[in-house]
């Protein structure tokens, strides 16, 4: 049999959060769905980001938020619209509120609210 032995390294699957990464749409134009963000508690919480078929950009910063303060997390990568990472944070998982990918201009351009 498997041993369960020792924390999993996500503490558990049924404790992340996750949310869909929307890229905002003008008035009335529907949000498109442009890849995943998960959140998984611990000491750090850790943030996942999956980005797919994100035109028009290819270093890109990552800010959450806590209905507070603004944490940016890094500056990441995109290869063609695709890329995905993950960055331990110093706040809490819980009291993420949501997840913004920003360009290089200052411009949000995917938002994941929890």
């Amino acid at each position: 049999g498997h041993s369960q032995s020792g924390p999993s390294a996500l503490g558990g699957i049924g404790s992340l959060r996750t949310a869909a990464l929307m890229v905002p749409g003008a008035a009335g134009s529907k949000s498109l769905r442009t890849g995943e963000v998960v959140i998984a508690p611990g000491q750090p919480a850790w943030v996942l980001m999956n980005v797919s078929d994100l035109s028009g950009t290819s270093w890109v910063s990552c800010v959450v938020e806590t209905g507070s303060r603004s944490i940016s997390i890094g500056t990441f990568r995109l290869s063609g619209g695709y890329g995905s990472w993950a960055a331990p944070m110093q706040i809490s998982g819980k009291s993420v509120r949501s997840a913004r990918i920003v360009g290089s201009n200052g411009k949000v351009l995917a938002v994941a609210t929890f």
